[in-house]
């Protein structure tokens, strides 16, 4: 088909490129992520169907599924990779997302299990916050000098 067209094989590999280049490396990510984590559900789905979880484990593995691989694992990753972005702006979409998905789980747990998703987020936050106090020691430290 290519002989018979006026297109050559370099045309038609750059056009590939242009269309790969289009989408950014952050939604690769961000989409690989979330394609991680549905696979991880749909196993914790076959495990909890086939074996059964004591309670309401599921909702609590299921959290933590969705916040490792939808929230904090790709934030993590783009914070190396793109400097671009702040350190602040992941952070902080790692504990709004952490929020807002407990939030949501909590209607589905009590007990002990709802306990540990608050006590995750908890010490999320807490390690953020810890984070964003050292780095900032660190600059005012660095600008002194």
């Amino acid at each position: 088909m290519l002989s018979n067209s006026n297109i050559s094989s370099r045309e038609i590999y750059v056009f590939e490129m242009n269309i790969s280049h289009m989408i950014s490396a952050e939604n690769r990510v961000i989409a690989a992520s979330l394609f991680a984590g549905l696979c991880g559900l749909i196993i914790l789905g076959i495990i909890e169907v086939v074996i059964g979880l004591p309670g309401q484990w599921a909702f609590v593995i299921a959290f933590l599924l969705l916040v490792l691989f939808g929230a904090i694992l790709p934030q993590l990753y783009l914070l190396k990779i793109d400097q671009s972005v702040s350190r602040t702006s992941r952070l902080g979409v790692v504990t709004l997302v952490l929020i807002v998905l407990a939030g949501e789980f909590s209607d589905g747990v009590s007990g002990t299990e709802l306990t540990v998703i608050w006590a995750l987020v908890g010490i999320t936050i807490a390690l953020v916050v810890i984070t964003e106090l050292r780095e900032g020691y660190r600059q005012s430290a660095w600008n002194e000098n």
